[in-house]
């Protein structure tokens, strides 16, 4: 898995780099890993693991609108980052990028299905705990 930008906003640039960094990290793997295994899930890390290896890439956009709510939205195969928005830590902007992946990724339930997950509430909690976990890696 890998995001590309192509686009010249900066900080954009630099949370994607840190993001992609992320995405092979043995430490990150391990985490997620450990996780999966404390929400009994352990036995799914495997088929996870093979998504982040997964030979796929996620576009990154950006936007400006000051009137939008959102930092990020995601469609599918798509992250849209609103660059009015990216004030903040840089941790919390990859933690919610890192979100952002997934669920952009997910879009057609691949995650859902291979981890077995049922409902929309349980896999935003799943998104929002592997976006957790990224802010540990700065």
């Amino acid at each position: 898995m890998e995001l590309k930008y192509s686009g010249s906003h900066l900080k954009t640039k630099r949370l994607v780099h840190r993001a992609n960094q992320l995405f092979v990290s043995p430490f990150y793997k391990n985490e997620i890993r450990n996780y999966l295994v404390k929400q009994g899930k352990g036995d799914y890390y495997e088929s996870f693991k093979t998504i982040l290896e997964y030979n796929k890439e996620i576009s990154v956009k950006t936007f400006f609108s000051f009137l939008s709510k959102n930092r990020m939205k995601a469609s599918s195969n798509v992250v849209y980052v609103n660059t009015m928005k990216m004030n903040g830590a840089h941790r919390d902007l990859l933690a919610l990028l890192t979100e952002k992946t997934f669920m952009a990724m997910d879009c057609d339930s691949e995650i859902s299905k291979k981890l077995d997950l049922k409902s929309k509430v349980n896999r935003d909690i799943l998104f929002k705990e592997i976006g957790k976990i990224s802010k540990s890696y700065i």
